[in-house]
């Protein structure tokens, strides 16, 4: 028997799980996954500023606050560097006056013979993907401590933390993901004094 949930429409579900007054903030939430989590956030009325290397969103992102009736922000941000991370929380935090949600969706991938990977390539894929979730926490965290309501940090991790892909060659990139699963795991322990709960995502 089908339903509309088994065959992936999740619309009956958004009135159930409205975000309404709450700020959130995506990393990497210009483009692929990011964006759709960055949809999803201002179709359950939640706020969402978006972090991203592209100078400019793509798609229809100028179009959700007036669809949807929330605030939007689109900040140039660079993951890997601590203070534009800082300053791009601040104004988040600044404008839509907190934050009470995280989605570190910035990432990339390498699929290159194990052999040929060289030193840049492992330190850009460690910067990004690890540094750079690793960083965005932070900074979540420190406004969530201060604001003292607890909060919500969801890091995007990888099937590929777990199982290998047969065909593919992303042996670091598969590393980088289960540190990212392992952060989290580690956080969810220590930051649930400050009623803050940190989870992980695997798409794939």
């Amino acid at each position: 028997m089908s339903t509309k949930l088994a065959d992936g429409d999740l619309r009956p579900l958004v009135p159930s799980l409205s975000l309404r007054g709450k700020n959130f903030v995506v990393t990497g939430g210009g483009r692929g996954i990011g964006y759709a989590a960055t949809r999803a956030i201002a179709e359950m009325g939640g706020n969402v500023s978006v972090l991203d290397v592209l100078a400019e969103p793509v798609g229809d992102f100028e179009q959700l606050s007036s669809e949807f009736g929330v605030k939007s922000l689109y900040i140039n941000t660079d993951v890997t560097k601590q203070e534009s991370l800082a300053s791009a929380f601040e104004q988040t935090a600044k404008e839509f006056g907190g934050i009470d949600g995280c989605i570190t969706a910035a990432g990339i991938s390498l699929d290159k013979p194990f052999l040929d990977q060289t030193p840049e390539d492992i330190r850009r894929l460690n910067q990004i993907n690890v540094e750079g979730t690793f960083m965005a926490a932070q900074c979540a965290t420190r406004h969530m401590i201060q604001q003292g309501k607890g909060g919500s940090i969801v890091m995007v991790g990888s099937v590929c933390a777990t199982v290998p892909t047969p065909g593919h060659r992303l042996s670091f990139y598969c590393g980088t993901k289960g540190a990212v699963n392992m952060m989290s795991k580690a956080l969810s322990v220590e930051l649930a004094p400050h009623g803050i709960r940190c989870n992980t995502v695997s798409p794939g």
